[in-house]
């Protein structure tokens, strides 16, 4: 349903990547990384066209706020100008991934029961490890690089970091999504306690490596011109699942 200029609530894709870029793919007020979009500026109802310059992005509890007068239009159009994520230079928030030790899926991979299912020289990529206390959730963390070699996502005992110098950055769907450029993926990550984690596309440069996936294959390429195509590879209780260098 629109507005009374007959302005469709529905904000196309363009005008919203530019409003998550503007504000540093978070929360302008909190920072958090699971997000809504706000028209502040002039407000929905007088909105006469979906400009990012008036539209901001809200955690739900923030948006619920500012709904509420519990938080004013002033102080987010104050946010706007000088979005916590921007300042901090990255997004945040958690994954739940219950007690149990969750599957591992990488591309066309699945490792199982093992702690490090991803390491590079020496340096454990990805990370699963068990609670600190009874009951408690299973930690993962995870360093994730894009197809050009710079950190796009960061995880560290489950709390996530998606960096503000990521060309676009998503968290929808029960998905985060990192894009290189128009059409461009360079990952696509589900984490959740029903589905494991689960990499679904993958296109990342570490180092001298290049690791590319989908959800049927996983290739391993070396600047050296060597390659390993791992679809279809199934790997149980290991202490480390791929290890290159």
């Amino acid at each position: 349903m629109g507005n009374r200029y007959g302005l469709s609530r529905t904000i196309p894709e363009g005008i919203k990547r530019e409003v998550r870029q503007a504000c540093g793919y978070g929360c302008v007020l909190c920072g958090a990384a699971i997000v809504e979009y706000e028209h502040v500026d002039p407000v929905f109802a007088d909105a006469k066209e979906h400009s990012p310059d008036g539209i901001v992005l809200l955690c739900p509890q923030c948006h619920a706020k500012v709904t509420r007068d519990f938080v004013s239009k002033e102080r987010v159009k104050e946010a706007k100008a000088q979005p916590i994520s921007q300042k901090r230079n990255y997004a945040h928030e958690f994954f739940d991934l219950g007690s149990k030790q969750p599957s591992f899926v990488l591309g066309g991979a699945s490792i199982t029961n093992t702690p490090i299912p991803l390491e590079i020289h020496g340096y454990p990529v990805v990370k699963i490890e068990p609670s600190e206390e009874e009951g408690g959730p299973v930690r993962f963390s995870g360093t994730f690089f894009n197809s050009h070699g710079e950190i796009s996502l960061q995880i560290t005992d489950n709390e996530w970091r998606a960096y503000s110098g990521n060309w676009d950055f998503e968290a929808k769907g029960g998905e985060l999504i990192v894009r290189d450029a128009p059409g461009s993926i360079s990952l696509r990550l589900r984490a959740s306690s029903d589905s494991g984690i689960v990499i679904e596309k993958i296109n990342m440069r570490v180092g001298a490596y290049q690791i590319i996936g989908s959800t049927d294959d996983l290739l391993l390429k070396a600047d050296d011109g060597s390659k390993i195509q791992c679809g279809g590879m199934i790997a149980d209780n290991c202490r480390i699942g791929l290890s290159l260098g």
